[in-house]
């Protein structure tokens, strides 16, 4: 029997933005919820609920969904399903994991930010452990085959010991910046010891509480196996989402999006000799890298049904998902640390954080 799925939210996200990327190159579809439950055949959406009735209508006529409601709590009481999926704004993402955790739901694809505080995230993450509801968010490249084989080919040792991580992505903290920190974590494979940063957007208010609009933010992540990550978010344009990966013997790239993949390889150097002796009593290495054949394929398969895929597998298995709740937690507490380092002055902030009461709203 299917497993049955109830959405709460009923927008772009959950069910319309397919169409707007269809033809773009880094997504495969189905890429939104509806779409990949739909797809996938080991669940059924049975309702579907929005704050409008106008958007449950049309959720409901576009994906065949039996019933639709306006009141979430009411639906997942009468419902009783096995998955919830959720594609509100974040101010909504906590109060429903939990909702949906102490009724008997057994997994929740919740999208990102997993919550508006790390208090909040807290409590969300614990219900779900204590009910053994599989909590899972939508950080999707954790379910993107290009960079799970990067990450495995980057731990065979192939081309060194990992260094350093750099990423570049045009948006807020926890809008897409969540997207970068969560891949920083998946790469660098422990867990991270502190961060150093700057808020760039105007107006900030250093002692605010609660921050009503997302922030932009540079800075610099040090994990605890001595991996270094520095993160440049920014609202400017271009619209950009790359990386560089920097090992001891080799350089990866990506590009557009994990459209384009470059791998470059560091070259054995050799001492120039000089007849007259070196310039300096002792010549310094100068690395060279060239470029190298890719040892994975680079074309990317859907996200969004691997991770409804993965979901399910969890659920009948009782394993964890590639996305838990602890990871989701864990990318939004780092966005946490860059706002707090700014808050006190551009300083470290040790992780876990001990202020786990910051807001900060997104969308």
């Amino acid at each position: 029997m299917a497993l049955r799925v109830a959405m709460v939210g009923c927008g772009r996200m959950a069910g319309f933005i397919d169409r707007e990327v269809e033809h773009y190159p880094a997504i495969k579809l189905p890429y939104s919820h509806g779409a990949a439950f739909d797809a996938c055949p080991e669940t059924e959406m049975v309702a579907c609920c929005a704050r409008r009735q106008e958007s449950v209508d049309r959720f409901r006529k576009k994906w065949n969904v039996p019933k639709g409601y306006l009141d979430w709590r009411e639906m997942i009481e009468k419902e009783n399903p096995d998955i919830v999926s959720i594609t509100t704004h974040a101010d909504l993402h906590a109060p429903i994991t939990l909702f949906s955790a102490e009724h008997g739901v057994r997994g929740i694809y919740c999208e990102k930010a997993i919550a508006l505080s790390l208090e909040e995230a807290d409590r969300a993450v614990a219900a779900c452990r204590k009910a053994g509801a599989h909590l899972t968010i939508g950080h999707l490249r954790r379910w993107h085959n290009v960079h799970i084989a990067a990450v495995d080919f980057i731990r065979s040792g192939a081309i060194g010991r990992l260094v350093a991580l750099h990423t570049i992505h045009t948006n807020e903290l926890f809008h897409t910046g969540t997207h970068s920190f969560d891949l920083l974590n998946m790469y660098a494979g422990a867990a991270p010891d502190f961060v150093q940063a700057c808020v760039t957007s105007s107006g900030f208010d250093r002692s605010a509480a609660e921050y009503t609009e997302d922030v932009a933010a540079v800075g610099f992540i040090r994990y605890r196996n001595g991996v270094t990550a520095f993160v440049h978010g920014s609202t400017a344009k271009p619209p950009l989402f790359d990386q560089e990966i920097v090992c001891e013997d080799g350089v990866i790239r990506v590009m557009n999006n994990g459209v384009d993949w470059e791998l470059w390889t560091l070259q054995e150097w050799e001492r120039p000799e000089f007849k007259d002796g070196p310039v300096w009593e002792e010549v310094p290495e100068i690395a060279t890298l060239q470029r190298a054949d890719l040892p994975f394929p680079t074309e990317v398969e859907s996200m969004t049904l691997a991770a409804v895929d993965d979901l399910v597998h969890a659920i009948q298995t009782g394993e964890d998902t590639r996305s838990t709740g602890e990871d989701g937690r864990m990318a939004l507490e780092l966005g946490m640390a860059f706002v707090e380092s700014e808050r006190q002055g551009g300083a470290r902030v040790s992780i876990p954080m001990e202020n786990r009461n910051i807001v900060v709203h997104s969308r």
